[in-house]
């Protein structure tokens, strides 16, 4: 961060920058500095670490409002009360009733969140939090949480650079939000998951064999979890759907006779999942709510809204993978699966695969390039041995 003496002359020259704001450091009094936001709003401020070795921040006032010489005074009785182990935001702390991370989490996701965001983004967000963020951050006041909480979570998953990425882009987003409203939740200043370097991603898709789907069906059926995940699991495997549109599927969009479950919203718009016989006779089996238009209603005691949650299907499916050995399996690649099955057992095409799984775009349907590729092959070779045994055949005269 760029350092220099503050002179009201200093003060005067520093101009704003378009889409970031920057900080200066006076060289003369250590974690004194001054915020110039996009706007070219200037603030005051004082950086320390507290007790627990945690980073800091404490707003003096704005230019203007405040002088420099007034500033300079505030951060010297900061950084004395900071030498004799108190902590200067104590106060500011207490005002705002020291907000957990968790707190200020749930708050993020229902006003903001579950009101602006699709549902995916919902999905993905609440999942991130609930197995890992809230786990290691929870009971933290969210105004302390500093860059090295947000490394040290990155690095906890760096075994899965993918699912590292997405928790440290949510814990961004959240610290983001918590500073809206002149720091409501959280005083404003940097955010900590900014600069970090994110892991390199390498698509990674996993295919179920029908060894694993056999192990998973006698898994499931033995398993003692609520009758809902385990109909809601058999369904994904079975229809090839994302987890959010099964856990959130209604009861007007299922159309048994026609054998389809037309949605009206979905990741890529309205779309029309297509059932086996199978599936439909899971679901005629599944008894409705009289309360509720969703075939899976949440429990009163979860109280994350009116139908069962995704995260609640993830949680038990990564216990079941764990018992099962299966601990590379993801429960998305149920979806993976599926489009694996209709092409090296049925040999389907690749825009085939797209009607099923509901794609729009041809260039998502491009990741089973190689499942069609590899069903060409098959019938490249069926082909022509049936050529090539025509042309060994004795012609008689």
């Amino acid at each position: 961060m760029p350092t220099q003496s503050l002179t009201e002359r200093t003060l005067k020259s520093l101009r704003p920058e378009p889409r970031r704001q920057y900080y200066v450091w006076d060289t003369t009094l250590k974690g004194f500095g001054v915020r110039v936001s996009p706007g070219g709003t200037k603030t005051f401020l004082y950086c320390f670490r507290n007790a627990s070795g945690r980073q800091r921040w404490k707003q003096l006032g704005r230019v203007g409002s405040v002088s420099l010489e007034q500033a300079r005074k505030l951060a010297k009785v900061d950084t004395g009360t900071v030498a004799s182990g108190e902590d200067p935001q104590r106060q500011t702390d207490e005002a705002r009733g020291a907000f957990t991370l968790a707190a200020v989490a749930e708050l993020w996701m229902t006003d903001h969140v579950e009101v602006r965001l699709a549902a995916k983004t919902q999905t993905d967000y609440r999942s991130a939090l609930d197995l890992h963020i809230l786990p290691t951050l929870g009971r933290t006041p969210i105004g302390e949480i500093d860059q090295a909480d947000a490394i040290r979570l990155h690095e906890d998953l760096r075994e899965t650079p993918t699912q590292a990425n997405r928790v440290v882009r949510t814990l961004s987003s959240l610290l983001t939000w918590s500073m809206r409203g002149n720091g409501r939740y959280r005083p404003l200043g940097p955010n900590p998951c900014f600069g970090i370097e994110l892991y390199e991603e390498t698509g990674r898709t996993r295919y179920l064999t029908p060894d694993e789907y056999a192990r998973i069906g006698r898994a499931l059926r033995a398993a003692s979890i609520a009758p809902g995940i385990k109909v809601a699991m058999e369904l994904l495997l079975l229809t090839g759907a994302r987890p959010v549109e099964i856990a959130s599927l209604q009861w007007p969009f299922v159309d048994l006779p026609k054998r389809a479950l037309n949605l009206p919203t979905s990741k890529t718009g309205a779309k029309t999942i297509y059932l086996s016989p199978d599936a439909v006779a899971v679901l005629k089996r599944w008894p409705r709510h009289a309360r509720s238009p969703y075939v899976f209603p949440a429990s009163s005691r979860n109280g994350k809204g009116a139908h069962l949650h995704p995260s609640t299907l993830t949680h038990a499916w990564q216990d079941l993978r764990s018992d099962l050995g299966l601990a590379d399996v993801r429960l998305y690649d149920s979806r993976h699966s599926y489009a694996s099955v209709a092409a090296s057992v049925h040999g389907l095409s690749l825009p085939q695969i797209g009607k099923q799984l509901g794609h729009t775009q041809a260039s998502t349907t491009q990741r089973y390039a190689h499942l069609a590729e590899t069903v060409a092959q098959q019938h490249a070779a069926r082909i022509g041995q049936t050529i090539a045994t025509a042309l060994k055949r004795r012609v008689r005269r």
